[in-house]
């Protein structure tokens, strides 16, 4: 994953989660845009799943969510970004 300096994220590899954050499960060995992120200013990432700091203090997470990781109070994957719920 990576962070381009117009504040868009590109992740690569695998998907099976919905990890790469475009509204696919295809995997893929070369940078993809992830869905709706404009602003990001910091990324991190776990084992299926990443979240990114927007400009402006919102969080968004996308992949595997089987523990809660996305932060959404739902059960499963998410295959492009959602907000963490409680945060601005």
């Amino acid at each position: 994953m990576a962070i381009k300096t117009d504040g868009t994220v590109k992740c690569w590899v695998a998907n099976s989660n919905g990890q790469l954050g475009n509204g696919t499960t295809n995997n893929s060995r070369t940078p993809v845009s992830v869905s709706g992120i404009s602003t990001a200013t910091q990324i991190s990432a776990g084992q299926d799943y990443t979240c990114a700091l927007l400009s402006g203090g919102a969080v968004k997470c996308w992949g595997g969510n089987w523990n809660g990781q996305l932060g959404g109070g739902w059960p499963a994957y998410r295959s492009t970004p959602v907000s963490v719920i409680g945060i601005p």
